[in-house]
């Protein structure tokens, strides 16, 4: 009885805490080409009780993908976060999946919806550990970086990422060199309705839906109400336009040979 007391106290106390996480704008460049991505800033966030109630889910089974069916990867940053369930949810009505790029050190307080991720059969990609400018580290700091998340990551929901969504889209020679000997492929992006910057549910499922085309890759982020909402809708429509809704992981397997680990894609 004094056990579930304690851990009922703690995750009350956790449930008042504001957590960080969330996003903004900073400017890199790669190969002469100017990007600009989410950086983490302060955002209030849910929490629960990340100690797992039972053995982590193992990936599910490969799906069948038609690679000459039309096909658009979903992709949320940041998370986990409060937004994740629902947009689950909206995949499983649909049929769909999605990757769910994460910043490991929420794991925390989101491990138990983690391990649903790996359940549903959606993709954890690593998004490092605490979100740095890789660019801005040393090659034995980048290596780090990764290691650390994807070993946290692991041990949450018995899934080691094969797919890095580097902080703010930022990649150079070291990142690249990094991810090749780490078997992980960079997925950024070429479709991105600001999400983190409008918070406009409706404004965010109209620049998805106006520039959905096969083989693009979507950046959002489940940390926003709002970005679950405007889901909730445009999975439905994407599937309903007869888009199938794939993992990264899946695009490349189905249109790339499975991708080249040290590679950066955007799209297919």
């Amino acid at each position: 009885m004094l056990k579930w007391n304690v851990r009922a106290l703690a995750a009350l106390m956790l449930t008042a805490m504001p957590l960080l996480s969330a996003c903004g704008r900073e400017r890199s460049e790669e190969g002469g080409l100017a990007i600009e991505a989410p950086t983490a800033s302060a955002v209030p966030v849910e929490s629960e009780d990340a100690r797992p109630e039972s053995e982590p889910q193992q990936e599910a089974e490969a799906r069948r993908i038609d690679p000459d069916a039309k096909m658009i990867a979903l992709t949320f940053d940041d998370g986990p976060g409060a937004g994740t369930r629902r947009i689950l949810n909206a995949l499983d009505e649909a049929g769909g999946r999605a990757t769910f790029c994460m910043v490991a050190n929420r794991l925390g307080d989101y491990a138990e919806t983690a391990r649903k991720v790996a359940e549903q059969g959606s993709e954890i990609a690593t998004h490092t550990w605490d979100h740095p400018n890789l660019t801005k580290l040393s090659a034995e700091r980048v290596r780090e970086e990764l290691n650390r998340s994807l070993n946290a990551i692991e041990r949450a929901t018995g899934v080691r990422p094969t797919v890095l969504r580097p902080p703010y889209g930022s990649v150079n020679a070291e990142v690249k060199e990094a991810c090749g000997e780490l078997g992980l492929v960079i997925a950024n992006w070429n479709v991105d309705p600001e999400d983190w910057k409008t918070r406009d549910a409706s404004g965010i499922r109209r620049h998805i839906l106006d520039n959905a085309r096969d083989g693009a890759i979507v950046v959002c982020h489940d940390l926003y109400p709002e970005t679950a909402s405007a889901m909730e809708s445009a999975i439905r429509e994407l599937s309903e336009r007869g888009y199938q809704l794939v993992t990264v992981s899946e695009m490349l397997d189905a249109r790339a040979n499975g991708g080249t680990a040290g590679k950066v894609y955007y799209a297919t």
